[in-house]
């Protein structure tokens, strides 16, 4: 499944490193890449501290939408969310929309097909799950699909299984500023609902309707986790799945066309149901590829339990005990609302969603691009004429993140300095510029093949994390010091990242969609049947198609229920 990539150049900016720290250190160019070209001394750069004490987090202003915001400020953000939920019509997919979706479909399909073979947690809980149920299934041709392991699933299973499958890689798409993953819980949760419908109902979902509904799930998603900030890791919370049930619940009212009373009640409900434990980092759990099917799962519940009436709690994201003021550490007086409730419909926060080149955590990105480029720098003898001829030559890599990034893939632990497993391989920066620089960073699972290997755990001895609380997202700097065969440095680099390959402004361009696309589906489905499905999902994606068999969801879902034999 790689994907053979020459690093681009153009994506970072590199420093020949010899004078003037401090202006480097605030030369910061929000816009884009930083654009400089100064230096720094080889022996002042060394000796700077790797880490530093760290202030007391601290929060803006009490202030929303300009104002200071009071309680009897904040807007009925849960019953504005579910009364544009209920009134969307498919006239707000936009050609550009459309488009970002089906690339968004075609990546969750793919790693979840993938996912769901080579993932070593994918068996056990697959085996969990028919123990649980003992072979519960529907009749033939009612239930829902699951990728690789057939149909007849009923849909709260199906949406389990799938959104655990698509997470269980960690490759699945982002969004920097919320800090999670929004369409693993929106598609998953899609697909089942439209299937079951479509196979058990008179209703017409059209290609129309799933696209809004998943585009509403993103939407919902995203701005609940913007408003949640990744100040919601140091209380535990994993915002994937804490921001993401609300979504799914958005994504299947959509396609049931429910009233604004029954959304804000299966909201209500969902606030009781909304978890996900960051102490998986603590020992590589199977936890984290759960977290969205357990979200996409309990959607399914909550939305069933308010179509009958149950109650659920009011003003369940912005309430004095909702999720806002549980499961986050900042006040939620400071929530910028107008962000979390205005402009919907117009203004998408769903447009900053990415896809991933990387299957490790989106915060590591950055240098695995960053180590990659040095290592084919110093192979191609870029500093050969200083006596740094090879990888060996490098004493020190400094990798410097924003605070919250440090808190997931910076901390230095044994499991992530040397990590055992693969979930602690893809939230440990060390394991994932090291494997970068030796061996090149590959767009597939090849770099957790080396978990022992001699040359890797030698070079992550030579990395140390660092924070800069100035730094934002999922930008990186890298600062590495290269010596000679005497073992006096010669040159210190500092490489500089903004925003990873996957961004806005450092596309992940179709080319590159459809080549991990094909890299994830060949092995599980075969080429043809790869690109018949990708034919599928193209007739989706298109204004006024999809009633054929192109766009048929019915028969994209009997393409990815099997293997190919």
């Amino acid at each position: 499944m790689a994907i053979n990539s020459a690093p681009n150049q153009e994506s970072f900016t590199e420093t020949n490193v010899s004078s003037e720290v401090d202006r480097i250190l605030k030369s910061v160019n929000v816009n884009g890449f930083i654009k400089n070209d100064t230096s720094i001394p080889a022996k002042q750069a060394e000796g700077q501290t790797s880490t530093k004490a760290l202030p007391e987090q601290t929060t803006d202003s009490p202030k929303t939408n300009g104002t200071t915001a009071h309680a009897q400020d904040i807007p009925p953000v849960t019953s504005i969310l579910a009364s544009w939920i209920s009134s969307a019509e498919p006239d707000l997919l936009t050609p550009s929309l459309r488009s970002q979706l089906q690339e968004c479909i075609l990546d969750f399909i793919a790693v979840t097909a993938s996912g769901a073979k080579i993932a070593p947690s994918s068996e056990p809980i697959l085996k969990g799950l028919l123990n649980f149920t003992h072979s519960q299934s529907m009749p033939e041709g009612k239930g829902c699909t699951v990728a690789t392991q057939g149909p007849n699933w009923p849909p709260h299973y199906a949406a389990l299984l799938n959104a655990t499958y698509g997470h269980s890689l960690d490759f699945d798409d982002t969004h920097a500023v919320s800090s999670l993953h929004a369409g693993v819980t929106a598609i998953a949760a899609a697909l089942a609902e439209a299937e079951y419908q479509l196979r058990n109902t008179s209703n017409s979902i059209t290609p129309d309707a799933l696209l809004l509904s998943i585009l509403l799930g993103y939407e919902t998603t995203i701005r609940i986790g913007i408003a949640l900030s990744t100040s919601s890791y140091s209380r535990g919370f994993h915002n994937t799945s804490t921001a993401g049930i609300f979504g799914a619940v958005a994504v299947i009212s959509s396609l049931r066309r429910l009233s604004p009373d029954t959304i804000t009640n299966a909201f209500g409900l969902a606030g009781s149901k909304a978890a996900g434990s960051m102490q998986y980092l603590a020992n590589g759990s199977h936890n984290k590829r759960l977290h969205p099917g357990f979200a996409a799962h309990d959607a399914f519940l909550c939305v069933s339990l308010a179509s009958t009436g149950v109650i659920g709690a009011s003003k369940i994201i912005e309430g004095d005990l909702g999720l806002l003021q549980a499961y986050t550490d900042r006040d939620r007086h400071t929530v910028d609302y107008a962000r979390l409730t205005s402009n919907l419909g117009s203004k998408w926060e769903f447009e900053d969603s990415a896809l991933k080149p990387y299957a490790g955590c989106r915060m590591t990105h950055s240098f695995i691009e960053l180590a990659d480029h040095l290592g084919h720098s110093l192979r191609d003898g870029k500093w050969a004429d200083k006596g740094a001829k090879s990888t060996e030559n490098i004493r020190k890599i400094r990798c410097t993140m924003p605070k919250a990034n440090n808190i997931l893939v910076g901390q230095r632990t044994p499991n992530k300095v040397h990590p055992e497993n693969i979930v602690d391989a893809q939230f440990s920066c060390y394991y994932q510029v090291a494997n970068a620089v030796v061996y090149g960073g590959t767009h597939d699972m090849a770099a957790y093949d080396r978990l022992h290997d001699e040359q890797v755990r030698a070079m992550c001895e030579k990395i140390e994390c660092a924070v800069d609380e100035s730094m934002k997202g999922m930008s990186g700097r890298m600062d590495v010091f290269l010596e000679d065969s005497n073992g006096e440095v010669v040159e210190v680099v500092r490489r500089e990242m903004n925003e990873p390959l996957g961004e806005r402004s450092h596309p992940f361009v179709r080319e590159k969609v459809e080549e991990k696309f094909m890299g994830c589906m060949a092995p599980v489905y075969g080429e043809g049947r790869s690109r018949e499905i990708m034919r599928v999902v193209d007739g989706i994606g298109k204004e006024g198609e999809g009633e054929g068999e192109e766009g048929s969801l019915l028969k994209l879902m009997d393409l990815v229920a099997r293997p190919e034999d």
